[in-house]
């Protein structure tokens, strides 16, 4: 199983016990991550404002780790696009990865369900379709 997971749940999966934790460490066990660098960058960017100081330390690890078991990809443009353009590397590395799943926190940013091969699902849409 091919994953994408939005910053926002991967900075809540670092911050705190909980659904995104939990998305996390199954995504880790049953799945292979995706990222580019335009989305390392953003996690990376996101872990140091100033509200996530105190964790800025383990967040920073917790990407490092994510990118040494990740693949790095380079991806093209997609033909999708979507209402909010920050949200288009995501959905450009889900296409090009060819991912079953990108995670998101914010789905009102992705008007359709499906793009392509990718589903959008929320943390716990993801854990739902882990159980079954």
């Amino acid at each position: 199983m091919k994953i994408v997971i939005d910053c926002n749940v991967l900075i809540s999966a670092g911050l705190k016990d909980g659904v995104c934790r939990e998305v996390l460490k199954k995504s880790l066990e049953k799945g292979k991550f995706y990222l580019s660098t335009e989305v390392i960058l953003e996690y990376l960017l996101v872990s140091r404002r100033d509200k996530f100081k105190a964790h800025q330390a383990y967040l920073e690890r917790l990407i490092e780790a994510i990118v040494e078991a990740a693949s790095l990809i380079s991806p093209p443009p997609s033909p999708f696009i979507l209402p909010d353009p920050r949200d288009q590397k995501y959905i450009d590395l889900a296409i090009s990865s060819e991912a079953n799943f990108l995670i998101m926190g914010n789905l009102k940013d992705f008007p359709e369900k499906t793009y392509g091969k990718t589903n959008i699902l929320s943390p716990h849409e993801f854990l739902g379709v882990l159980s079954t």
